[in-house]
């Protein structure tokens, strides 16, 4: 009796081994790497050096959308009342372009203004 047990629970662990085998090869994997390129695709928005220019100091967010889009939120912080949060950009040219943008807690982040700009390029 003592190994008809063991070797229905060694069984069982098998099929159950190989239908995650199978669900992992057939459907999680595909799944996950088409996400991760749609996240990479959706992520990546063109911008030139003539956008970045534009951008001045005291710029609410909602003008930046205007030239460059919607950033990619990095940091968000809440001090004394002030809001800060730090905004990424990264298009296809290997550019990237990271705006600080600071208001009071209470507003919505379209109306916070840029405090600081910068861009690299990455290679």
């Amino acid at each position: 009796m003592n190994e008809e047990l063991r070797q229905f629970v060694k069984e069982g662990w098998e099929y159950r081994n190989n239908a995650a085998a199978i669900l992992m090869k057939k459907i999680l994997i595909p799944i996950s790497i088409f996400l991760i390129l749609l996240l990479f695709f959706i992520s990546k928005s063109e911008f030139s050096l003539e956008d970045y220019e534009q951008i001045k100091l005291g710029m609410t967010y909602s003008e930046v959308k205007k030239i460059v889009g919607k950033g990619i939120e990095v940091t968000r912080n809440v001090v004394d009342g002030r809001k800060s949060v730090f905004y990424r950009w990264q298009d296809r040219n290997v550019k990237e372009m990271f705006l600080y943008l600071e208001g009071d807690f209470k507003q919505s982040d379209d109306a916070m203004k840029v405090v600081g700009k910068t861009l690299h390029k990455l290679k």
